[in-house]
């Protein structure tokens, strides 16, 4: 139902699909500048497209390239809703290719980052805003999101209490877990009541949904 990636920035300014502060897991970036440990940032898109990004995953993915967030955003939506998480990158150059594309209200944009996330907001008032966090979740913690126009809160399931999710989803925040992948996380997240889950095995999920034992809530 939502596709999450992450983002980084180059050099150059292109927003970019990556996870990683550095290139070395998933590009041959080591062997190609025959230099470890190098920035996504330090380096021009088209340095960053000349990589191998899809071998280190398997070998029929040879050749494949990072691709700019433009394209992700371009492949995604239309068939689902991007949820783009920040890991790098200037506020006001995501919100200016959201809003040329015609995404601005067809994505949600999130980040650890609270304090970027308010410049998101200030920048267009109209994007959905994921908060991400972990540890204790409680009207406290709940404080530090004025501002940042967050309508999600995207946290770490092992963090996560059944009063938790009561407290946000009675505040009005749709709750979401990360990441959640055994079959027991799966049926406990669904049961809390939690309107979005994140896993790397969604077949594995819309399985027990199909098969009832996963309940689906609507927001």
């Amino acid at each position: 139902h939502l596709v999450e990636l992450d983002f980084r920035q180059t050099k150059d300014g292109v927003l970019v699909v990556i996870h990683d502060r550095d290139l070395d897991r998933t590009t041959d970036s080591q062997s190609k500048l025959s230099k470890k440990n190098v920035a996504v940032v330090s380096l021009t898109h088209a340095e960053v497209s000349s990589l191998d990004a899809g071998s280190w995953h398997h070998p029929r993915h040879k050749g494949l390239g990072v691709p700019t967030l433009e394209e992700a955003l371009d492949l995604v939506q239309g068939k689902s809703i991007t949820m783009i998480e920040h890991k790098a990158g200037r506020a006001d150059d995501l919100v200016e290719l959201l809003a040329r594309k015609g995404y601005i209200e067809d994505v949600i944009v999130q980040s650890f980052d609270w304090n970027w996330l308010r410049e998101v907001h200030a920048a267009d008032p109209k994007i959905t805003i994921g908060a991400l966090g972990e540890g204790t979740l409680d009207a406290d913690r709940m404080k530090d999101l004025r501002g940042t126009g967050a309508s999600v809160l995207h946290w770490d399931y092992k963090d996560l209490t059944t009063e938790s999710i009561q407290l946000a989803q009675a505040r009005g925040y749709l709750t979401c877990a990360y990441t959640v992948n055994s079959d027991l996380s799966l049926l406990g997240a669904a049961a809390t009541g939690l309107y979005l889950i994140t896993t790397t095995r969604p077949a594995r999920l819309q399985q027990l949904i199909r098969a009832g034992k996963a309940k689906r809530r609507s927001p």
